[in-house]
């Protein structure tokens, strides 16, 4: 299994571009203490390995952007646009999700490929 972004021939398993690598800094300083390290859920917010396989609430980019940018205040999700989270930042946790929802990434830190 392969990261997104990555060549096989020049890095080691989970070894992930620049955006990914941004995507799970982002993911653990923003995400991680409600949805879990590695994105495997707790009691208190959802596994989003499993919100963003095929017919998942955020299975694809643009309903994960509208979800965390817009928050799901109801069930204490802030909306993380109103606290200066960019459509952006959002775009490099979503890369780092999907590898991990897409088995593409194992638990852990990734590796980040050299430039």
């Amino acid at each position: 299994l392969q990261a997104p972004g990555l060549d096989a021939s020049e890095a080691p398993l989970d070894t992930v571009d620049e955006r990914t690598y941004q995507g799970w800094k982002y993911y653990n300083l923003n995400c991680a203490r409600c949805h879990g390290e590695d994105v495997s859920g707790t009691t208190i917010a959802p596994h989003l390995i499993m919100s963003l396989e095929p017919g998942g609430p955020a299975a694809d980019d643009s309903s994960c952007l509208q979800t965390v940018c817009a928050g799901r205040v109801d069930k204490g999700m802030p909306a993380w646009c109103t606290l200066g989270m960019t459509p952006a930042d959002i775009d490099t946790i979503y890369a780092y999700v999907k590898g991990r929802s897409d088995a593409k990434l194992h638990p852990g830190r990734p590796a980040r490929r050299s430039q």
